[in-house]
């Protein structure tokens, strides 16, 4: 290989990792923002339900209706993570992010 060639190579595992370590930074930041958005949501539900003192059948939907929206929401971020992960060697994807850098 020629010296260009080996520059080249590294340049690309540079970007790539630098990409690597902004996924799993994306991927963090969204996981605690969906928890915490979880968990303020569950705080105001909460304080409806002692104000108002619902059924147990509301307050059955109102767990399970957050509880779902929760894993759907931390299944697509898991999703889109792990497909950006796969595509990271992809040359478009390397110029693309070479562009941000």
């Amino acid at each position: 290989m020629s010296y260009l060639e080996l520059t080249y190579r590294s340049f690309i595992s540079r970007i790539s990792g630098v990409n690597k370590k902004d996924i799993l930074f994306g991927l963090s930041r969204r996981t605690l923002l969906v928890l915490i958005s979880f968990v303020a949501a569950s705080l105001v539900l909460i304080s409806i339900e002692a104000a108002f003192r619902f059924p147990s059948d509301v307050r059955k939907f109102l767990f399970l209706g957050s509880v779902i929206f929760v894993t759907a929401c931390l299944v697509i971020i898991a999703v889109s993570a792990i497909l950006d992960y796969l595509n990271i060697g992809n040359e478009q994807k390397v110029k693309t992010y070479a562009k941000k850098i």
